[in-house]
Formats: C-alpha cells, sequence, structure tokens
C-alpha cells in the first residue's frame, strides 16, 4: 500500500509515495515529465524487503512547481531533502533524469547512499557534453 504525503523543501513542496517500513529505504527517482506513480508495477513486489519511497520532483506530478529553476542541480536538491530524512542510508534508483540525480545525490551524500541503481542513463556522450545542454 502506497501513502502520499509531501514535505517542504527549499520554498517548495515535494510529493512522495511511501510504502512498508520493511528493511533499508529505497528511493525511486523518475525521468523527466514522469511521476511517482510510474513505479506502481514494481512496487508490490518490493514492498516486503524495502521501505519503498517514490519522489515527484518538483515540476512533476503533485509536488509543486519551481520558478524556472529546472536543472539537475535542483531536482538534486530534491532528493537531497528526502534523503535527508532517511534515518539509514538509502539505496538510490534512478530513471534517465533520475539516474543522473542518483549519482548526484550519491557524490554529494555519500554516508546517506548504500548503493545506486541507473536505469538507462543518458549516454557517455551526453555526459560528456552535460555542460553545454539545458540540463546544466
Amino acid at each position: 500500500m502506497l501513502i502520499e504525503q509531501t514535505i517542504a523543501a527549499d520554498k517548495r513542496v515535494l510529493n512522495y509515495a511511501r510504502s512498508g517500513s520493511a528493511g533499508p529505504p529505497l528511493l525511486l527517482m523518475h525521468g523527466v515529465i514522469r511521476r511517482w506513480q510510474d513505479w506502481v508495477p514494481l512496487v508490490p513486489s518490493l514492498a516486503s524487503r524495502w521501505q519503498t519511497i517514490a519522489v515527484d520532483f518538483h515540476g512533476h506530478g503533485a509536488s509543486s512547481r519551481g520558478e524556472d529553476h529546472y536543472l539537475l542541480r535542483d531536482y538534486l536538491q530534491d532528493a537531497l531533502a528526502i534523503l535527508g530524512q532517511a534515518t539509514e542510508p538509502a539505496v538510490l534508483y534512478g530513471h534517465s533524469l533520475g539516474a543522473l540525480v542518483a549519482l548526484g545525490a550519491a557524490a554529494c551524500a555519500p554516508g546517506k547512499v548504500r548503493a545506486i541503481i541507473l536505469e538507462d542513463p543518458p549516454s557517455p556522450r551526453f555526459l560528456g557534453q552535460l555542460r553545454q545542454t539545458s540540463y546544466h
């Protein structure tokens, strides 16, 4: 069973869904123009072993919008706000944009991260040119 909750994060309100309390936290982070509900098919098989937390990045789903703050570092702040609530290191599972955020969160808060899983991360070529894109 998923329960939606919110957290205040840097003048924004982040929406997320949590299930179970068994095991360590598993933070599920979606890709661009997605939302936490993308994880619904996966959560039942995870909830008996993990405390799943599926976030809506700001500007997505039911989270508040940002005033032109849609850069990778802004989404990183969303993830760090959620990780700040965790009582133990979390596994980060990121899809696409969420994979970039997972990498950044692991680099910024290594003590809060147990492991990362990257699903369909942007290509090495894209990452090599990230500074020249609107995502930087």
